[in-house]
């Protein structure tokens, strides 16, 4: 099983590494990264291109792992609570 935290670790020092976040990067840069990167996935959808696809939503999966470190959320925890009230809401 993989451990979303340590994940979250990686991905966010490899975007430290490559100067995507620093210490002083603002909600709305990390926001308009994703926000891209969901562009990209829907182009990739669109065009019908698998392999792009694929690449395009590990993208947005990594932005929002380094976003959960960045802002020291456990996501983890934050998936498991979110489920369970998904799976009691009704809509």
């Amino acid at each position: 099983m993989i451990d979303l935290n340590k994940l979250s670790e990686q991905t966010h020092a490899c975007a430290v590494r490559r100067g995507k976040i620093k210490d002083d990067t603002k909600w709305h840069e990390l926001t308009n990264d994703l926000c891209r990167e969901a562009q990209e996935l829907a182009t990739a959808f669109y065009n019908w291109d698998e392999v792009n696809r694929n690449e395009e939503l590990a993208d947005i999966m990594i932005v929002c792992l380094s976003i959960a470190k960045h802002y020291g959320i456990d996501i983890e925890q934050a998936i498991i609570k979110k489920m369970a009230y998904n799976e009691v809401r009704e809509d």
